[in-house]
């Protein structure tokens, strides 16, 4: 059998395996029970959040032997088939593809006739902001009053582009990014099934690294075990992603705090011996400040910074012993720093930035303030001496004008 991904492989197959999407879930697995199903949805969310993978479990829990069902059995001929993409009651498009008038006019013709084996027939229309405005009207009545066998459920990224007069007539869904311990759960799950182990520092790095998407983490993961060829490590991460380490951006943090400019300079030497990208990793130290500016702000919401909660706790930690201005002055001079290795060698704006940064508080203020008193002050327009105006020029004699004489 031929190799499938691990996105594919561990694809959910019901409404309990799909991650952190629970308002969702509660809300199509209620309409279910209650028999309150609407006859078209839109699921709406970034890539990878489980869009596509909930429209074929909800195709399956209404057409299932044993359904309609919030939990449909996964062994009946209608779960298979539509497991396996060959069921046909559920037809899914790619409306990237299939978003011309003419297949829209085909889908409608087709959707009169009465489903094959199962209750509903299931139109999936996926990346539907992708179809024509034409394709859209000659579709507009069938969603707005389809047969009693049809149902759509359709899914996009970006439903802005999506007409009002579709989006007036369907049920829509948001689904969000899934949270960082949801995925990190999730990808321990996936390695020890998979017969492998890795570290914690190494789930945080790859569930970063995924940005709220399952399918993208699951892809990173994939990467991943293949390098390593067993337990996984934070430095497996670092090398295939091109990342630099977690200890790395902590120890380095670390001292940013106590001034240790020697210490900060051997890290870059090392990072360029190693063969790390500068870059990269000026990248990344802002994001941990920025993470630490966030802490600082909102203690109470610790929940702003996407990383698993003991990750978590030692930013926490960190964001302690890092006054809020030292932050914020590191987070201003990376940040011009991060422009200025575009334009050359990355090295020297990095050590020249660390090297600012590490001044003492009292010195930068002082060499602030001493500036400002040696630099003469320009006067202003306001304050400026007014310009003498210039002495009017005698005017030529002329005949016919009178001659004053002092005296008789």
């Amino acid at each position: 059998m031929a190799y499938q991904s691990l996105y594919r492989r561990y694809r959910p197959g019901s409404f309990a395996d799909v991650v952190g999407q629970g308002p969702v879930i509660r809300t199509l697995t209620n309409a279910i029970t209650e028999d309150r199903l609407h006859h078209a949805y839109l699921f709406t969310g970034p890539r990878g959040t489980g869009k596509t993978s909930i429209a074929r479990i909800l195709a399956k829990a209404v057409n299932c032997t044993e359904g309609p069902t919030p939990a449909p059995c996964g062994v009946c001929e209608s779960c298979t088939t539509i497991t396996s993409g060959t069921s046909l009651d559920v037809i899914e498009l790619d409306m990237a593809s299939h978003g011309g008038v003419d297949d829209a006019r085909d889908l409608r013709e087709r959707a009169q006739f009465a489903p094959t084996t199962g209750r509903r027939k299931v139109y999936i229309l996926d990346e539907v902001h992708m179809a024509s405005t034409a394709a859209f009207n000659a579709l507009l009545k069938l969603i707005e009053e389809p047969p009693g066998h049809v149902m759509f459920a359709m899914a996009t990224t970006d439903p802005q582009k999506v007409l009002p007069t579709i989006l007036s007539r369907v049920q829509r869904l948001d689904l969000r990014r899934v949270d960082a311990e949801d995925v990190a759960a999730h990808v321990v799950r996936i390695v020890t099934a998979e017969g492998s182990t890795i570290e914690e520092v190494a789930v945080d790095a790859v569930v970063r690294a995924g940005d709220g998407s399952v399918r993208d983490t699951l892809s990173i993961l994939e990467q991943v075990l293949a390098f390593a060829g067993g337990g996984v490590t934070a430095e497996h991460v670092a090398q295939v992603l091109g990342t630099t380490p977690s200890a790395t951006i902590t120890d380095v943090v670390d001292r940013l705090v106590t001034g240790d400019l020697a210490g900060l300079l051997a890290t870059v030497a090392r990072l360029v011996d190693e063969g790390h990208d500068l870059r990269r990793f000026t990248l990344d130290l802002v994001s941990r400040l920025r993470d630490l500016l966030v802490l600082q702000a909102a203690p109470e919401h610790p929940e702003l910074v996407d990383a698993t909660r003991e990750q978590r706790d030692r930013l926490v930690e960190q964001a302690g012993r890092l006054p809020r201005e030292q932050v914020l002055s590191a987070l201003e001079t990376l940040s011009g720093t991060v422009v200025e290795q575009r334009l050359g060698t990355p090295r020297l704006p990095l050590e020249l930035a660390l090297a600012r940064l590490t001044l003492p508080r009292s010195t930068v203020a002082g060499r602030r303030a001493g500036g400002r008193a040696c630099t003469p002050r320009r006067p202003t327009r306001a304050h400026r001496a007014p310009t003498p105006a210039p002495a009017p020029a005698p005017r030529p004699r002329r005949r016919g004008d009178r001659v004053h004489h002092d005296g008789a």
